[in-house]
């Protein structure tokens, strides 16, 4: 009997371990977009040929985290500096810790800033580091076509800036998601962001939608070669095709009323910005570019529909 009794409760012990393990793990891979996402490795199961050509996309490098393998500078001697004026120079970094932009004032060290977060995998690269829980572009930038170090957008070239505070705004066209919080106090408000919480680059998800059901039904429905729980993109017309790339892609002087993270295939950016009153002072610089609006003045975009 004490056998018996012994047996059972190693049985119940298995089984409760079991349970943790899977509730765990179902916690963990939970996106941080909320538990319709699937997250774009989970589209690799049955569109290997689509995902591998994915992730040598700009998208899927519009952000990523700022290791070696992503940062195109060059860190070595008489390649890695940026002199701002006579007394105050960046030089570029590999340290133990990580790589850095390093202030000097009169030769000597004053501060230095983590690369945390790349911007970019093409023509140029900006990089963010976090304070707490916000981030901050750092003042020297690569720019791969000349490959040199030179200012970042919108940067003076002779006096350093560590404090330029990038908010969601940039998050929401250069990843995939980044949970934030607004903080009110005697100061004003302030932006407050999870960093565990960042989806590295433009993923599947962004373009396609939520793809949690879609890919439980089929991996448990292989056979079923008709998508499902999933618009398609063929399903839409060309002005909520165009709305999805016009939400990233159709420049900086219109006002936004709604996050574009909260933007799915279908939806209309009528919804997502609206203009900006003729009084309101527009900035005159954008390195963005507005490529949408080129678009709508091709001839072969004025001659079509469809």
């Amino acid at each position: 009997m004490y056998h018996k009794k012994s047996s059972l409760l190693i049985i119940i012990l298995i089984a409760v371990v079991v349970c943790l393990i899977r509730c765990m793990n179902e916690v963990k891979a939970v996106d941080s977009r909320g538990r319709n996402f699937a997250g774009a490795v989970s589209c690799r199961q049955c569109h290997q040929a689509i995902y591998d050509s994915f992730i040598s996309s700009a998208h899927y490098s519009s952000t990523s985290p700022a290791m070696k393998e992503n940062i195109f500078g060059n860190f070595s001697a008489g390649h890695n500096k940026f002199k701002f004026n006579d007394t105050l120079t960046v030089v570029m970094e590999d340290r133990d810790s990580g790589y850095y932009q390093v202030l000097y004032e009169k030769g000597k060290e004053k501060n230095a800033y983590k690369f945390d977060i790349i911007f970019g995998c093409r023509n140029a690269q900006t990089s963010l580091y976090w304070q707490d829980n916000q981030t901050y572009e750092l003042p020297v930038s690569f720019y791969d076509a000349e490959k040199v170090w030179a200012t970042s957008p919108g940067f003076s070239e002779t006096h350093p800036d560590f404090k330029r505070f990038i908010g969601t705004d940039c998050f929401e066209c250069h990843s995939s998601n980044i949970k934030s919080l607004l903080n009110a106090s005697t100061s004003g408000i302030t932006q407050e962001m999870e960093k565990g919480s960042l989806i590295y680059g433009i993923d599947c998800e962004r373009c396609h939608g939520p793809a949690k059901a879609h890919v439980l039904y089929h991996l448990e429905n292989e056979r079923d070669t008709v998508s499902k729980y999933l618009l398609l993109n063929g399903s839409l017309n060309r002005q909520q095709k165009i709305d999805g790339c016009a939400l990233c892609h159709s420049g900086n002087d219109k006002l936004k009323i709604e996050s574009r993270f909260r933007f799915r295939p279908g939806d209309s950016l009528d919804n997502y910005f609206m203009p900006k009153d003729t009084g309101s002072k527009v900035s005159d610089f954008d390195v963005h570019g507005n490529q949408y609006g080129l678009l709508k003045e091709s001839k072969c975009f004025k001659n079509t529909s469809t």
